[in-house]
């Protein structure tokens, strides 16, 4: 059975995002439409490391409240390293069409994205940092 595109607003959005974050979730939308010009929601999540951030940008249009009239528009999840010099980005983790299993989908990426940071590299992210600090 093929998927389906489904509309979503910015309220269940949020609800997803404290739901899987424990409440634990910051709203960065005003920043980034301020100094990137964007006109989508963008939240940020801690992971399981205690430096690595998840960005994710919902595609919520921040005039209307519910998705972007774009049909391409995938929902972008980024993991941001935090340094001494500020928050960097570290890798692209995934995008997310916006279909009836996008909650599920994103579920699974965080949960994918914590064990990422956790178990495998814990010194590549270490040496990113240091990289950031020495370079900035």
């Amino acid at each position: 059975m093929a998927a389906t595109y489904t509309q979503r607003t910015v309220k269940e959005f949020e609800d997803f995002l404290s739901e899987v974050s424990r409440g634990d979730y910051r709203d960065l939308t005003d920043h980034y439409h301020e100094h990137k010009g964007s006109w989508e929601h963008v939240y940020c999540l801690n992971s399981s490391h205690p430096r690595v951030r998840f960005l994710i940008f919902s595609s919520v249009d921040i005039r209307t409240g519910s998705f972007r009239d774009c049909g391409n528009d995938m929902v972008r999840v980024d993991l941001w390293v935090r340094s001494d010099k500020g928050i960097n980005k570290f890798k692209h983790w995934s995008k997310h069409p916006r279909i009836d299993t996008l909650f599920k989908n994103l579920r699974k990426s965080i949960k994918k994205g914590n064990e990422y940071v956790t178990e495998n590299n814990s010194e590549k992210i270490r040496k990113w940092i240091w990289a950031i600090d020495k370079n900035s």
